[in-house]
């Protein structure tokens, strides 16, 4: 008995060791980089080092730890883009590009779809909040680096709506990369007050404020808003509790343009400017930086063809307005890719599965808060085929659904 014990706690133990892995993976690439490069070597290491423990564990127990889900979607996912290019051989330029390439930004085993296995393995939602805490303090090294080597240049590199490779005063990427720590640090420190969860979400929301764009200070914003609403829909004393948010959300009205002002002066001292902040003072928050004109043609396609693309249909035509090719919407992406009746059916099913975990009383709804206002911001950035926020929500969609049967 005592040998079981020991074998299923250091299974276990591995799990969440490989778990921070994959949410540790810029970083591994990092301290990697100097000494392999940055080419095809040092990615077929990050990948041994990340999957090595989680091998280790589905060999000494293979009946808890192999996921057929997690293990079929990638190859559904795979089939995907090989049926596509059957159909679409005109494709074949941006599925095999280096940069936003299918293996390179979809494939590859440490980006976006396969966070959904790791979330598959986490059994309760404290054992996941944790380790994306532990996740989240080791990142801190490679934000800080990345924050450090903007400041000595004295500008982001970044994809703007003319250049691939533009000098930009914010990174988009950065944000968000930051958002998901941000959100899992701040549903910390509202839950349990610790010290450590306040520093750390007071930290990231910095970093936010300093590098990232406008859209992750909004996604921060609207968790705020959620978790308002349902603390008042859980608590007895709803009437209290919405006096003294009024009042605390009256007397920020009345400081939040000095705050801000302060704000702004105190991170120009730093050498850098926060494009959020900027932008409220100015009164150009709203500026939708030329998305107009890409979610123009993607509904263009839509209308052209309603029957769907295929697999990252729209990098065939919106890659010559922006270098990446998405049409910085969900909504918008899944009905160029799989169609408007099959994208219809697959949007109504994820945001009904959605709004009934995030916003009701299971023990999976605390934490998929966080990650759904995360993966938020595929409604203005991002494509989801490769943003981990995503695959993250839908995983613990299935989490909470296996949990519920049970």
């Amino acid at each position: 008995m005592k040998i079981i014990l020991n074998k299923k706690l250091t299974c276990n133990q591995l799990v969440d060791f490989a778990f921070i892995l994959f949410f540790c993976s810029g970083l591994i690439r990092k301290i990697l980089a100097p000494v392999l490069g940055e080419g095809d070597i040092a990615k077929i290491v990050a990948v041994i080092i990340i999957y090595m423990p989680l091998l280790l564990v589905v060999i000494l127990n293979p009946e808890k730890y192999i996921k057929m889900d997690a293990i079929c979607l990638p190859v559904f996912i795979g089939l995907f883009f090989l049926v596509t290019l059957f159909w679409h051989p005109e494709y074949e330029y941006f599925y095999t590009r280096e940069t936003y390439g299918v293996w390179s930004y979809v494939m590859i085993p440490y980006k976006g779809i396969y966070a959904y296995l790791y979330i598959r393995l986490m059994d309760t939602p404290e054992r996941l909040e944790r380790n994306l805490r532990i996740s989240g303090w080791l990142m801190f090294i490679d934000f800080t680096y990345q924050l450090y080597r903007a400041l000595n240049r004295g500008f982001w590199y970044g994809v703007s709506f003319s250049e691939a490779n533009a000098e930009m005063s914010y990174s988009v990427s950065f944000g968000y990369e930051v958002l998901l720590f941000a959100l899992i640090f701040l549903y910390a420190a509202l839950k349990y007050r610790r010290k450590s969860d306040i520093i750390a979400s007071v930290i990231s929301i910095t970093m936010i404020l300093i590098g990232g764009s406008r859209g992750s200070v909004l996604f921060i914003a609207i968790f705020l808003l959620l978790y308002i609403v349902k603390e008042i829909s859980e608590t007895k004393h709803k009437l209290a509790l919405i006096c003294l948010l009024t009042t605390g959300f009256g007397a920020l009205y009345l400081v939040y343009k000095p705050l801000l002002l302060f704000a702004s002066k105190f991170i120009s001292r730093m050498g850098f400017s926060s494009r959020f902040i900027n932008s409220f003072i100015n009164g150009t928050i709203t500026a939708d930086s030329g998305r107009n004109i890409i979610w123009d043609v993607a509904v263009k396609m839509i209308k052209d063809n309603p029957f769907g693309y295929g697999a990252m249909g729209s990098r065939f035509k919106l890659t010559s307005l922006v270098d990446p090719g998405y049409p910085h919407s969900l909504i918008l992406e899944v009905l160029i890719d799989y169609g408007i009746f099959i994208g219809t059916i697959l949007l109504i099913i994820y945001f009904v599965k959605v709004i009934s975990l995030v916003m009701g009383e299971t023990e999976w709804s605390g934490v998929a808060l966080p990650v759904f206002c995360t993966s938020c911001c595929l409604f203005l950035s991002l494509t989801y085929w490769n943003y981990p926020a995503f695959w993250m929500m839908i995983g613990l969609i299935v989490n909470n659904a296996i949990k519920t049967k049970r």
